[in-house]
């Protein structure tokens, strides 16, 4: 689908709002830019968060998902021991909130 672009990103370590607005900038011609934020317990999360959700906009084409709210609803056990990387479950789950956004 050229119309979606999903990103994820912010896990492995901090970013600036610079980077993340010129990462971005290539992007502002595709109608459909999800991003998810970060869920992890590491010093960087709330301020990687915060710099997505600012870049949540009405009328944009950025939708940020709250993945960090969202990964502690995923039924069952949907994470390896770290935490973070997704299992068989956790990997359909996620599949599945970007889906009930994308409707892809």
């Amino acid at each position: 689908f050229d119309n979606v672009v999903v990103i994820h990103l912010g896990t492995n370590g901090p970013f600036e709002k610079d980077t993340l607005d010129a990462f971005l900038e290539p992007l502002s011609s595709v109608p459909n830019v999800i991003m998810l934020n970060v869920h992890a317990n590491r010093s960087w999360t709330a301020s990687n968060n915060q710099l997505l959700a600012d870049r949540d906009n009405p009328g944009d084409n950025i939708i940020v998902i709250d993945w960090n709210t969202l990964a502690t609803q995923c039924p069952g056990s949907c994470f390896a021991d770290d935490g973070i990387h997704l299992n068989a479950l956790g990997q359909e789950y996620y599949a599945d909130v970007i889906s009930d956004v994308t409707n892809i």
